[in-house]
């Protein structure tokens, strides 16, 4: 039969689970470096660019709070 393809399926599901998985990781410490980026810019008084990387947390799935370490 076709019990090799249900392989193939299941190994490709696997893989696509970890390549989500690994793009979360990314996502999150990406958004750790640019919250505390952020609170940086915020002290120095440069709110647009510290805007865009608050934009840029909540793009990535994250609330840009104390949360993020």
């Amino acid at each position: 039969g076709l019990d090799w393809m249900a392989g193939i399926n299941r190994n490709a599901a696997n893989d696509l689970r970890l390549q989500e998985e690994a793009r979360r990781e990314r996502a999150k410490s990406v958004a750790v470096i640019r919250y505390h980026r952020m609170l940086v810019l915020e002290k120095l008084g440069r709110t647009k660019r510290a805007a865009e990387d608050r934009a840029r947390i909540e793009q990535l799935g994250h609330e840009p709070n104390n949360q993020l370490f």
